[in-house]
Order: C-alpha cells, then structure tokens, then sequence
C-alpha cells in the first residue's frame, strides 16, 4: 500500500475520533477486500472497507458500536453451567 493512502486512510479515522491500527491485507483470489482497521473509545478493533473511509463513517462505525455496547450493559452475564444428571 502506499503511503499517501495510508496517510489518508490514518488522517480520516483520527478526523472521525478514531485510532487508527492499520490494514489488514486483502486476498483477491479468494475475493476478500483489505481492511482499514481502527478502534474507538471501547477499544474493540473495527473495520471498513478503503472505499468506505470517511470521517464521518468512522465516527458512525464508532456510534453502532458504543450503542451495541451500552445496550447490552444492562444485561446480566449469562454463564452455562452443567445440569446434573437425574
């Protein structure tokens, strides 16, 4: 990649309250793009396509999943536990 693109694609996830983390190399013969990887307050690492890459998408990336986040805070850990046999 070079390094006017990644320039870009650095500048546009840090404008859109990002940290930028880098890009995940794509495979063309198995039809799989590269990804722009970057991750917001929660830390969680997300993705977008290079043709995607807009401040604005990251912070709405940034938003989906804070409210993903802040939705299941509410909800009790569930941890499976074995039945005991009969």
């Amino acid at each position: 990649m070079e390094k006017s693109h990644e320039f870009f694609y650095r500048e546009m996830v840090e404008l859109g309250g990002g940290h930028y983390q880098g890009v995940q190399p794509g495979a063309p013969h198995l039809g799989l793009e590269p990804l722009i990887l970057f991750c917001g307050p929660s830390r969680s690492t997300l993705a977008l396509r290079p043709a995607d890459v807009s401040a604005d998408n990251v912070r709405r990336a940034i938003a989906a999943k804070e409210e993903e986040y802040a939705a299941f805070a509410h909800v009790p850990e569930q941890v499976w536990q074995p039945r005991q046999a009969a």
